[in-house]
């Protein structure tokens, strides 16, 4: 019951994600307000998760580990009645259909990805990690081929051809990898290897995460090429800034690289949340948001499982600890030459958005 309550409570978040950072789009012009409404998007990414494990490790020492989701329940419910009574509707003339083909094949093949990447932990070779990897691999070329031929993909596979899409695409991939995978699985390690208590350890990590909410609001306006680049970067130098700190035993050996980490989190979380929406035409800012969140989080995904595996590789877990830093800062390395490397954008002439703004009606196709 917990695992399909978790899979409910994804699914919800990934619509809240994607069409939240869309509907930012449709609210606020290609102009300073809407890069001011995104980087508070992506502020309170990093918000979020400087908060939830803090008050979740509370709620579970207070009241028991049920309580928090109760807690999470209520508030919710409150937002979501709120939201229906006081937020406009927008929506197209038209409404997409549902990509079921895509979504299906998507999910089949990282599904099949991510758990040939666990089970390798006991042997890469073994028929049932190859079978797993061989039916992602041919899922996922399947989900390509669905998607160019369809008249409604769910992402439009063109898209890749600009290299803004590009560049943000391949960036939130790269922070799913290297930071977000990483940042799921180095508390509890260190938790454990330093004798911390739940809260103890969500208030160090929460230094990370908290340091990105501010950075989020307090990114230069950079070209969004540069900060990407500059925020890949700065994940690999607090990266490598924490090694020894778990082997040392000593937490605050890790807060120079938590603070390094959580500012390149912050320039990333504000950098994609614009990019997302601002490199497709306007009436495809949804899928925009959808995509790039979705990159993300697949690269979160398998970010865990091969961390994980790096992980176990290791004599003792410190030194796992140590591995999955150093695979994680070359990650981000390689992610940000590529990111340089790509070229520059042409402008793209403007297109009518064929969606409504929150109040005013959608145009006619």
């Amino acid at each position: 019951m917990f695992v399909v309550g978790r899979l409910v409570q994804g699914g919800a978040s990934a619509a809240l994600i994607a069409g939240g950072l869309g509907l930012l789009a449709q609210a606020f012009p290609a102009d300073r307000r809407r890069a001011r409404a995104t980087a508070t998007w992506g502020s309170m990414l990093g918000l979020g998760i400087a908060l939830g494990p803090l008050v979740a490790a509370s709620f579970a020492e207070a009241g028991g580990w049920r309580a928090f989701y109760v807690a999470v329940a209520v508030a919710t419910g409150a937002l979501g009645a709120a939201a229906w009574v006081l937020l406009p509707e927008s929506r197209a003339d038209r409404p997409r259909r549902v990509d079921l083909p895509g979504v299906l094949t998507l999910t089949g093949g990282v599904g099949a990805l991510v758990a040939s990447l666990t089970l390798g932990r006991e042997g890469w070779l073994r028929p049932a990690v190859l079978g797993l990897a061989g039916f992602a691999v041919v899922v996922l070329a399947a989900f390509a081929v669905v998607e160019a031929r369809s008249r409604e993909p769910m992402v439009e596979l063109g898209l890749l051809r600009r290299p803004g899409f590009l560049a943000a695409s391949i960036g939130a991939l790269v922070s799913g990898l290297s930071v977000i995978g990483l940042m799921s699985y180095l508390p509890a390690i260190a938790q454990q290897a330093l004798h911390l208590s739940p809260v103890q350890g969500a208030a160090v990590f929460g230094i990370w995460a908290g340091t990105s909410f501010v950075a989020a609001l307090l990114v230069p306006p950079w070209p969004p090429r540069r900060r990407l680049v500059w925020g890949l970067v700065l994940a690999a130098v607090g990266e490598l800034a924490m090694l020894g700190a778990i082997e040392a035993g000593s937490w605050p050996r890790m807060v120079p690289g938590l603070l390094i980490a959580g500012v390149s989190s912050g320039v990333l979380n504000s950098t994609l949340a614009g990019q997302a929406v601002a490199t497709v035409p306007g009436e495809r800012a949804g899928m925009g948001s959808g995509a790039n969140n979705t990159a993300r989080y697949v690269g979160s995904s398998l970010g865990v499982a091969v961390l994980v595996a790096v992980v176990s590789a290791g004599r003792s877990p410190a030194e796992g600890a140590d591995f999955a830093l150093v695979v994680a800062a070359a990650i981000a390395l390689a992610g940000a030459v590529v990111t340089a490397l790509l070229p520059a954008d042409r402008p793209a002439p403007a297109r009518p958005s064929t969606e409504a703004r929150p109040g005013v009606p959608a145009p006619t196709r």
